[in-house]
Parts: structure tokens; sequence; C-alpha cells
């Protein structure tokens, strides 16, 4: 209740200044008297567009509240005398309750029904204001997730809410997709990474087989020059045997048989001659096998190691530009905080023109 509401004087007419006198007869004169309060509460135009008008609302209910206060009180301070009377008087005062209490309420009811308006609205403020704030991600979704997170905020209608309020939710709506499409980057980015990552593994994967392949090829080349090595030494066995039996036969003539010995021994010579240099050109041939496969892993290696170089190198370059980015981000929105919140496109336009804005510029 406000100061001017206490000093608010009840409803009756100067000619009712003795109320106790309204009690006589029966209550015949509270009728007429409710009556007339009644007409001029019910002759009152309410306007609810104005403070004004919505305390003229306030201080008429409390006329009639007054005037049944002052009605009740004067019931009950009757005399003694008056106790014949007292069950007529009560039902006077209960007539008195009744109607003007009523009535009171009816005074006021455009107040109270544009109260409760308010308080819905302003009811339906907040809760619009909590949907804009809260996406109920914790970044670590899948790009979908988030995009779909994005779209149910823009979806949200601000249909109803004006002014001041609209503004701000306006703002707040700005600030959470913000957040979301910062979420959706780096989410974006992470898949990027993970598929990146999978196709080194699997580069990785690739060049341990082929140096398993070298190896197997490689054996199979030394297998090979391990079994013309055995085939050559058969051979001088053979021939081995083939001399003793000859020089057998050349102890039974061995003058008729020693040239012939002596030929025999020189081709034994020249084939061993000939079987160690064979020996020595394979051992050759696999030694610059085994060099080359060698000489291919190293180049292998080298080219994986520059290409995990060009790899880290790009995502250093990619953080530092997401960094920059960041920092202009952080800038920007700085300046456009310390503008009033609810700042038109024209007083934006006018901080992009004098340059108030970092990293952004207009050109004429």
């Amino acid at each position: 209740m406000t100061s001017d509401q206490t000093k608010t004087p009840a409803i009756i007419p100067r000619e009712h200044s003795d109320i106790v006198l309204l009690f006589k007869n029966g209550g015949a004169e509270i009728d007429p008297l409710i009556e007339r309060i009644e007409i001029e509460v019910r002759s009152h135009a309410p306007d609810l567009t104005s403070k004004k008008g919505r305390d003229a609302i306030a201080s008429l209910a409390h006329k009639v509240s007054k005037s049944k206060t002052a009605l009740d009180a004067a019931g009950k301070s009757l005399t003694e005398n008056q106790k014949a009377e007292i069950k007529q008087v009560d039902g006077a005062r209960k007539k008195i309750r009744d109607r003007l209490d009523a009535l009171r309420d009816e005074a006021r009811k455009p107040l109270t029904d544009w109260e409760a308006a308010e308080a819905e609205k302003a009811a339906r403020v907040e809760a619009t204001m909590s949907d804009l704030r809260n996406h109920g991600l914790s970044g670590s979704e899948t790009p979908q997730e988030i995009k779909a997170a994005a779209d149910l905020i823009t979806s949200i209608s601000l249909v109803g809410i004006e002014g001041p309020a609209l503004d701000m939710a306006n703002e707040v709506r700005t600030h959470t997709l913000a957040a979301l499409r910062t979420m959706y980057s780096a989410a974006v980015q992470r898949d990027a990474d993970a598929a990146e990552l999978v196709a080194l593994r699997a580069a990785q994967q690739a060049q341990i087989e082929r140096e398993q392949e070298a190896a197997i090829e490689a054996a199979r080349i030394a297998q090979i020059e391990a079994d013309k090595l055995a085939a050559a030494q058969a051979e001088i066995d053979a021939i081995k045997a083939e001399a003793a039996r000859k020089a057998v036969m050349a102890q039974e003539a061995e003058w008729a048989k020693e040239n012939e010995a002596k030929r025999l021994a020189q081709i034994e010579a020249d084939k061993a001659a000939a079987v160690e240099a064979a020996k020595k050109d394979a051992e050759d041939r696999h030694a610059r096998e085994m060099q080359k496969a060698n000489d291919a892993k190293v180049a292998a290696d080298k080219a994986l190691q520059d290409e995990a170089n060009e790899r880290e190198a790009e995502q250093k370059k990619r953080a530092n530009d997401q960094s920059h980015r960041d920092n202009i981000h952080a800038a920007i929105s700085a300046a456009l905080l310390k503008m009033k919140c609810n700042a038109s496109p024209d007083e934006i336009a006018t901080a992009l023109m004098d340059g108030a804005i970092p990293y952004t510029k207009v050109t004429l």
C-alpha cells in the first residue's frame, strides 16, 4: 500500500457524518448508501496504459475497503443500550463486508488482471531467455549434433516479447549461436584430425608391408644363390670322385696315364677356380641386393619423416591461424560489448566508420 492509499478517504456522503445512525431502523439506510458507493465505483473508467491510471484503480479499491472498515467499526461501536439491535446490526455488518469486499474486488479487477498478464509475460520472457542460453552441449558432440542444437536455438520464437526484453533476447541468442559456431568448428577440426591420423596409420602399415615383401624377396634371392653354390659344390665333388677313379687307373698304368692325369688335374684346378669365381660373384650380387634393399628402406623412412614434418608444420600453422582468429574475435566482441546492450544498427555503423571496432575498416 502506497502513502497515497493510506490517506484515501472512505466513500461515505457528508449527510452520513454520524455513521452509527445508519444502523437505526434495522439498517434501512445502509442499502441506499452501498448502492451510491457502487455507482461511484462502477462509473470509474479504468486506465491501464499509465501508472497514474493504475494508481487510480488501486486508490478506488482502497476507498471501498476504507468505507467498509468505517461502516463496520461504527456498527461495532454501538453502546450497551443498542444491544437489542445487535442481531440486526451484525446482519447489516455482514452485508456491508460481503458486498463491499465484492465491490472492492470488482473495482480492482482490471488492475489485478493486468498485473497477472504482466507476471505471465515476465515468466515467459525468463523461460525464453533460459532456453536461449542453455544449449545443453559439452563440446564433445559431433558437428551434426552441434548444428541441430544451433537450429533449435534459431527456431525459438520471440513473438510477444517487446522493447528491451526483445533486444536482450536477440543478444543472448547471438552469443549462444557464436559459442555453438566455435564448438562446431572445433568438432569439424577434430574429425579432420582423426581422419588424417587414420590415413597416416594406413600409410605406415603399407610401408611395413612393402618392407616385409622386400625382405622376403631378398631371402628368395639368397636361397637361389645358395642353391647355385650347392650345385657347384656337387659338381666339384663329382669331379673329385672322377679324378680319384682315374688316379687308381693311373696307378695301374702310371706311365701311360701320367700325361692324362696332369691334364685332368689342370681341368680340376680350372673348374675349382671357376666355382670360386662363381661363388664370389654370387656373394657380391647378394651384397649389392641387400644394400639396395637397405637404401630403399632409408629412402622410404625419410619420405615418411618428411611427410610427418609437413603435417606437423601445417597443424601448427592452423593452430596459429585459429589463435589469431580467436584474438580478433575477442577484440571485436569486447568493442561491441562496450557499447549499449540495445545499440542500434545506426550506432554500430557509426562505430565502424569511426574505427572504434578493431580489425575492421570502412573504405569510402
